[in-house]
């Protein structure tokens, strides 16, 4: 399991180029802040996206399959 102890080393490493982008940050106006937000928000879930992507595929995939048994067993 992800936890503080195994990311802060991971992190520590680009901590000063990420304060120095949250600090030039408001310079652009609360806009820029919330789409700095929002791109690391997508990043941070990128993975959950990937997974809904996969899933939903899989899931249409087998549908279909499902469909066609279901003609197929009807007779048509």
């Amino acid at each position: 399991m992800l936890n503080a102890a195994s990311v802060l080393p991971h992190l520590s490493c680009h901590l000063p180029a990420l304060l120095d982008i949250i600090a030039i940050a408001p310079l652009g106006g609360l806009t820029l802040l919330l789409a700095m937000t929002q791109d690391a928000l997508a990043l941070i879930t990128l993975h959950l996206r990937l997974c809904h992507i996969l899933s939903s595929t899989l899931c249409r995939w087998q549908m279909t399959s499902l469909g066609g048994l279901w003609n197929l067993f009807r007779g048509e």
